[in-house]
């Protein structure tokens, strides 16, 4: 029987990150479809839908089997969220400063779930 390796904690972090972000984005998107008079959706909307949505569902659910491509998706997404997180802070306040730290730590977690060796000996099938 093979011995699988335990989950390192920069996969629980980026799967619980990439949890919050899914079911964040996927109730704003049903939220804006159900509120919405407009007949046709902006193709922008609808990028923005599958980045900022339907990515890190699929990365949470690669992650979740331990499949390889997990940790590209989950990359990715997060990325993405770190994009989107840079492009909308204003004006800096107590809160933005906290959300300033917490924007600074998720490269710290790319790099990790990228290149840490924990993370590589989870997806290793040897």
């Amino acid at each position: 029987m093979k011995e699988l390796v335990n989950r390192p904690a920069s996969i629980w972090l980026a799967q619980i990150i990439l949890a919050l972000q899914a079911i964040n984005f996927l109730g704003l998107i049903s939220l804006r479809a159900v509120f919405s008079n407009q007949a046709i959706i902006p193709v922008e909307f609808l990028v923005f839908a599958v980045l900022l949505g339907l990515l890190p569902l699929a990365a949470f659910i690669a992650l979740t089997m331990r499949a390889r491509i997990g940790r590209e998706l989950a990359i990715l997404s997060i990325l993405c969220l770190w994009g989107s997180c840079i492009r909308g802070l204003g004006i800096v306040t107590i809160g933005t400063t906290l959300l300033l730290f917490a924007i600074a730590c998720l490269p710290v977690l790319v790099f990790k779930l990228g290149f840490g060796k924990k993370a590589a000996e989870f997806f290793s099938r040897a």
